[in-house]
């Protein structure tokens, strides 16, 4: 059985390296999630002579379930999550279609048991997949958006007056010299600022020359880089098959002046005689981490000097020092922040709020209007009781004398 998963991964990777139309996020996790299958059936010793009756396959499937349920995650959480659940099923299924398909695939499986439908069944959607809507919208509130955006823009700022005074400095003399896990407070502005996905900033590429030297440009990847376009920092991007540009116009405040190549900034003069200089976040981004290919470079100079910043330890890192409740925490999972995605909903659920039409939110997020109307508008309470106002005045209670007094005048 194992030597068919390993035919399977083959053809798999193969497709990886020949830019067929999956994206390649997307194949890499059907191999992950497919290796994983294959040492639980080299553990188990299943052989192919099992998958062969469709009752045992179904109970192979089911037992896998089970073990997926109760594994411990490397954080020491027992059991995996819904959605990850639903992934590896959804990969299991991938191999066992291909074991089927006599034409692509290896077509040694007479019938597949393992379908969409089957899936749901052992894996029932859970209460949020069924109606579309999370838990984190009904923790929205217009003031902690404001909170969490000033919160985030100030600890930029003092890491950037603390640059310009001393450059790149580190409190421990084993931890990597410069930015670090202080990362999180640049993205999660981003984030909140603007709307992006975490992955569309981490894997950011520096400038277009660095985008146009390092990936081939025939594939159909996804993929962001900045420019300048006007004296405005922009993001470019193809992302999921959709293109857009995002410009960024936020500014980091000093009270000493950045001297430094390249940066632009802008002096203010207060009544009182004092200045102060503002510089653009991208500019402070391009300055406090190093160079590489990437925006967000990888603290690993050595294992990943050309890389960008890790994903995994990113997303460990806002769960540790954004929400989490605890010493060191911001602990914002009280705001609704539990991932990195979450500050992407604040954005879209506070720019409704805001009064910025669905179509203005949709061409800045990349998201339908179809998506903004199913998951956010109708969760912004906010907006919601507004539009319950306006509804309060198109309707009028009468008295018991102009109920009578309309009814004659009717007759």
């Amino acid at each position: 059985m194992t030597l068919l998963i390993d035919d399977f991964l083959k053809e798999i990777m193969k497709e990886r390296l020949e830019n067929e139309y999956r994206r390649k996020e997307t194949t890499s996790s059907i191999i992950n999630g497919v290796r994983q299958f294959r040492m639980w059936v080299l553990n188990k010793d299943i052989r192919l002579s099992e998958v062969l009756v469709p009752r045992q396959l179904k109970q192979i499937v089911k037992d896998y379930l089970e073990y997926i349920s109760e594994k411990t995650s490397p954080s020491g959480k027992v059991g995996l999550s819904h959605n990850t659940k639903k992934t590896y099923l959804k990969q299991v299924r991938y191999f066992f279609e291909w074991l089927e398909d006599e034409d692509v695939g290896k077509g040694v499986l007479p019938t597949n048991s393992i379908t969409r439908d089957f899936c749901k069944k052992i894996l029932p959607p859970n209460t949020f997949d069924k109606s579309g809507i999370s838990e984190r919208n009904f923790l929205y509130e217009s003031e902690w958006y404001d909170e969490m955006f000033n919160t985030c823009l100030k600890k930029v700022r003092d890491l950037w007056i603390e640059f310009i005074e001393n450059g790149h400095s580190r409190p421990n003399r084993n931890q990597p010299l410069g930015v670090g896990s202080d990362i999180v407070y640049f993205i999660s502005l981003l984030q909140i600022d603007s709307g992006f996905r975490m992955g569309e900033l981490l894997t950011s590429y520096r400038s277009r020359e660095y985008y146009l030297g390092s990936v081939d440009r025939s594939n159909n990847n996804s993929y962001t880089y900045w420019n300048k376009k006007n004296g405005v920092w922009c993001l470019f991007m193809n992302w999921k098959g959709k293109e857009s540009v995002v410009p960024i116009t936020t500014k980091i405040r000093s009270w000493m002046k950045p001297k430094f190549d390249g940066v632009e900034v802008e002096e203010i003069t207060r009544k009182n005689g004092t200045k102060f200089w503002d510089t653009s976040l991208i500019d402070v981004c391009m300055k406090m981490f190093r160079e590489s290919p990437f925006l967000f470079s990888s603290p690993n100079r050595r294992s990943n000097k050309l890389g960008h910043y890790s994903r995994t330890q990113y997303s460990n890192n806002v769960k540790n020092m954004i929400s989490v409740k605890g010493h060191n925490s911001l602990g914002w999972e009280g705001y609704g922040i539990f991932t990195s995605h979450d500050f992407r909903d604040y954005f879209i659920t506070h720019k409704l709020g805001s009064g910025l039409s669905i179509e203005d939110v949709s061409s800045i997020t990349r998201n339908s209007i179809q998506t903004i109307q199913k998951y956010y508008l109708r969760m912004d309470i906010g907006g919601q009781i507004k539009r319950q106002l306006v509804l309060d005045d198109t309707r009028k209670v009468l008295s018991n004398k102009e109920m009578k007094k309309r009814k004659e005048n009717r007759k």
